[in-house]
């Protein structure tokens, strides 16, 4: 369970930064165009925040956190299987 929280916590922050940076630099979420988007950020950061907002285009951070968990879990059920098993082994073998 621990490893599914962290798995989403790791997709989720990413775009949590990118949505706090551009809300920082003044990005118009609600803008029509570029242009509007980008009319209250200064000349200096324009690059950032295109690069910035277009990081979060595509998949979204919740398919992404999913999409880790699923293939966390068979990592997670072999690795346990072998911890079993290697424990069982030390104690049935001493």
């Amino acid at each position: 369970m621990t490893c599914v929280l962290l798995v989403t916590l790791l997709a989720y922050l990413p775009d949590l930064y990118a949505q706090m940076r551009l809300d920082y630099l003044g990005f118009d979420f609600n803008g029509w165009s570029d242009e509007d988007r980008l009319r209250n950020i200064a000349p200096e950061f324009r690059d950032e925040a295109i690069k910035l907002y277009r990081s979060t285009m595509g998949i979204g951070w919740t398919f992404k956190a999913i999409i880790g968990a699923v293939l966390l879990i068979p990592y997670q059920i072999v690795a346990s299987g072998l911890v079993f098993m290697v424990s069982q082994s030390k104690k049935h073998g001493s």
